[in-house]
């Protein structure tokens, strides 16, 4: 209630400057995670931030809006060719930090902004496709990094990726025992470890690593049910593409629901509040075209 009535209150101009400067953030803070993953050389790097899961939603909720203000048509007052630059860095420090499930998030938004994208400038959206292509020809030419993608799809020798596939088996056994109303919000991590994990699960996760297999363990087929619910009708609300910042708050969602298949990201109170600000800029400047 009180974010609700914040944006209010605020005017169009302030909030444009609290999106803006959110992005610069972003963007600094690409810069710093490719800094600290070339001077350390360690295999990953998180920058300013406290978590590579936390970062990974986050990118994924705040690149789209810094790249479909830069393509679109709309006169964006706050140094238009700035956001470019910003969309490059929060890409950098997505590659730098490691965490394939930004990757994965960024990649699943390009579709609809190239879309859109090509209705509003061909040139600008020719270029971003050349500069995808350069870095993914980086990532292919580099075996650290070429190692980290092509492990996004192992689920036998890489761990990270077995042990979610054990924990989402077992889950799907505990739903079948209590189906209607789970266990309880976030009792069914528990519970899977007293009971239901598996020798094949090395790591011994707390939760299930996935938003939606987490719900349905947790609140059974009625919280999963309200949870599909509420997913479809924030993008419902967001359908109109042809602003561009309604595309901001529907490729935010997008870059949420995918980065939460591989992250519990509805269990970080930074990645949500994240989606809550930019859901919150993009209704309040919807009607701003």
């Amino acid at each position: 209630m009180l974010i609700i009535l914040i944006f209010l209150k605020v005017d169009n101009e302030a909030i444009k400057k609290a999106l803006f400067f959110f992005i610069v953030f972003m963007a600094i803070d690409g810069i710093a995670t490719l800094a600290e993953r070339f001077i350390t050389q360690a295999s990953r790097a998180q920058g300013l931030g406290d978590g590579w899961l936390r970062h990974a939603s986050i990118v994924a909720t705040v690149f789209p809006a810094s790249i479909i203000l830069w393509i679109s048509q709309k006169k964006y007052t706050l140094y238009k060719n700035w956001l470019f630059f910003c969309a490059v860095c929060i890409v950098l420090g997505a590659i730098a930090s490691g965490t394939r499930s930004s990757w994965v998030g960024i990649l699943a938004v390009m579709p609809f902004v190239l879309y859109q994208g090509a209705k509003w400038s061909p040139k600008k959206c020719f270029a971003l496709v050349a500069i995808f292509i350069c870095i993914t020809g980086t990532i292919v030419a580099t075996p650290q990094l070429q190692q980290r993608a092509a492990s996004i799809a192992n689920i036998t020798t890489d761990r990270s990726n077995g042990d979610r596939i054990e924990a989402w088996k077992s889950a799907t056994v505990m739903v079948r025992e209590k189906p209607i109303i789970g266990y309880g919000i976030l009792q069914g991590g528990k519970v899977y470890l007293q009971n239901y994990r598996t020798a094949a699960d090395t790591q011994g996760l707390g939760h299930f690593h996935n938003n939606y297999v987490q719900t349905v363990v947790d609140s059974g087929f009625m919280g999963f049910i309200g949870l599909i619910v509420f997913i479809i009708y924030s993008l419902w609300i967001f359908r109109r593409w042809n602003c561009p910042y309604s595309l901001i708050g529907f490729c935010a969602w997008i870059g949420f629901i995918v980065v939460g298949f591989f992250d519990y990201t509805l269990g970080m109170s930074a990645a949500v509040k994240t989606l809550w600000f930019i859901t919150g800029c993009s209704l309040r400047l919807y009607e701003d075209i």
